[in-house]
């Protein structure tokens, strides 16, 4: 998929390895989204990244949800329901 290599080469480029990575489509408050999930370094060790790409008509809009995986006991729940809040009215 070239979209995918694209985004993980962005990342690369600044010298961040990414690992554990998978993208899919999901539906959020009936618009459709491209997920990127991934784990990159970070400067305090590795970095849990949720990227979330809308595209509409004239305009795509990208919502990035990241935590340190060190953090994740802090973070995780919370950040995991960000998503479900998503609104484009």
């Amino acid at each position: 998929m070239i979209l995918k290599e694209a985004k993980f080469e962005e990342v690369e480029k600044y010298g961040m390895k990414v690992m554990n990575s998978s993208v899919r489509k999901e539906v959020y408050d009936d618009k459709y989204a491209i997920v990127f999930r991934y784990e990159r370094q970070g400067l305090s060790g590795f970095v849990h990244v949720d990227d979330y790409c809308f595209f509409f008509t004239n305009k795509m809009i990208e919502i990035t949800i990241s935590y340190r995986l060190s953090e994740s006991p802090v973070w995780k729940e919370d950040f995991s329901a960000i998503p479900a809040t998503f609104s484009f009215k």
